[in-house]
């Protein structure tokens, strides 16, 4: 994640940081995807949807690689 915009899903869920890096949509490995086919799997997802994000912490990446699974759901705001 380059960046999150602000009052987004991803936002006002806070589970997910700049950094993180998708590796799973809706059991659909991104292995092998450059960034715009990733972004195409992600726009063709419905209203809920899980992830699975890798995240390094505390350490360099190579030694620290943390996987885990979160379900996402989008929040529909009121005009």
């Amino acid at each position: 994640m380059k960046s999150i915009t602000e009052g987004s899903a991803a936002a006002l869920d806070g589970r997910i940081q700049l950094n993180d890096q998708i590796i799973e949509v809706d059991g659909q490995s991104l292995e092998g995807y450059n960034n715009h086919q990733a972004v195409e799997v992600l726009r063709n997802t419905t209203s809920v949807v899980r992830l699975k994000l890798a995240r390094y912490k505390n350490a360099p990446a190579y030694e620290q690689l943390q996987q885990y699974e979160c379900k996402f759901v989008t929040i529909l705001q009121e005009p």
